[in-house]
């Protein structure tokens, strides 16, 4: 296994990574974010050295998954979404929830279905891909995720839960991203669930972008469980508009190494943003969470708070 550090990544994976019939803009935006791998710095963490781990370790010879993961997996029946690598395996939407407008889909289904919507959203908000090398890796390579859009004025009173799981029983690249949008004045809540299934060694990187446009609210809630033989990289960031707001609830618990950036851009007067965020470790395993929220707009408010344990 190479270093995070001294990767140097095989172009076969750009063109491994793209989804099928993708539109121009999503191919420029990943051959531009591609040229920019090998110039940008990796992202720091406050006394965390993570060269040395195989995150860039991506294979150029991904097996297809066969037979049934349904039994691999933790009850579904009170999940909206369910995915397990690259693959969805369940949808189920409610009636009442699509006749209000809100779109809940996989990444590959979002952009061919959605993708002037997607094209405003997608790596030009919250989250830019020249920010570090591992942005540039992420939108170069993204091959899977979640899209979820909730309309203007659209008020959701049960919680949106998404099972994200990397699949581990062969070797796969996961790079998922998950974009949540919440429309002008919109109201909701999301679960997500992101776990292991198998045992090989593989990276994973998990970005969530939530855009919050103005007074709108969204309280998202994260159990993170990956499995030891994972090395991960965690991106999630919230761009808050005019008076809107995201509370965030964040239980890191991976039984392997893991870097994570969780921030909060406030742009929008009057914005505001309450973040916590609980981190485990045991024996050797190695965490390093970096927690940011930086107010851009007038009146904009809010509160974090970070622990850790080890558990020996």
């Amino acid at each position: 296994m190479l270093s995070t550090k001294a990767r140097k990544l095989n172009p076969a994976l750009l063109k491994q990574a793209r989804f099928g019939n993708e539109p121009e803009w999503l191919t420029n935006l990943r051959d531009e974010a591609w040229e920019q791998v090998d110039k940008l710095t990796l992202p720091v963490f406050d006394k965390v050295d993570y060269h040395s781990w195989p995150l860039l370790d991506f294979t150029e010879t991904e097996e297809q998954p066969t037979g049934d993961v349904t039994s691999l997996l933790d009850p579904t029946e009170n999940y909206h979404f369910v995915s397990v690598g690259k693959e969805t395996v369940k949808n189920d939407l409610s009636d009442d929830l699509k006749s209000k407008g809100i779109i809940l889909t996989d990444m590959k289904t979002a952009i061919r279905d959605y993708s002037e919507l997607l094209s405003k959203y997608l790596f030009q908000k919250a989250v830019k891909y020249k920010e570090n090398r591992l942005t540039a890796v992420n939108a170069a390579l993204m091959n899977g995720g979640t899209f979820l859009y909730v309309p203007d004025n659209v008020d959701i009173k049960e919680p949106i839960n998404l099972m994200t799981v990397q699949d581990s029983r062969f070797k796969e690249n996961f790079v998922n991203h998950t974009l949540i949008v919440a429309g002008v004045n919109s109201h909701f809540s999301v679960l997500q669930r992101v776990s292991t299934i198998g045992e090989q060694t593989n990276p994973a990187h998990v970005t969530v972008e939530i855009i919050a446009e103005d007074s709108s609210y969204v309280k998202f809630s994260a159990l993170d469980t990956l499995a030891k033989n994972t090395y991960a990289y965690y991106n999630r960031r919230g761009y808050l508009e005019s008076s809107a707001r995201i509370d965030w609830t964040m239980g890191v618990l991976n039984d392997g190494h893991t870097v994570a950036d969780f921030d909060s851009d406030l742009m929008g007067d009057g914005s505001h943003t309450e973040m916590q965020t609980v981190a485990l470790s045991t024996g050797k395993q190695v965490q390093g969470l970096d927690t940011q929220v930086t107010n851009y707009g007038r009146h904009s408010g809010r509160k974090h708070f970070t622990t850790g344990r080890f558990a020996g």
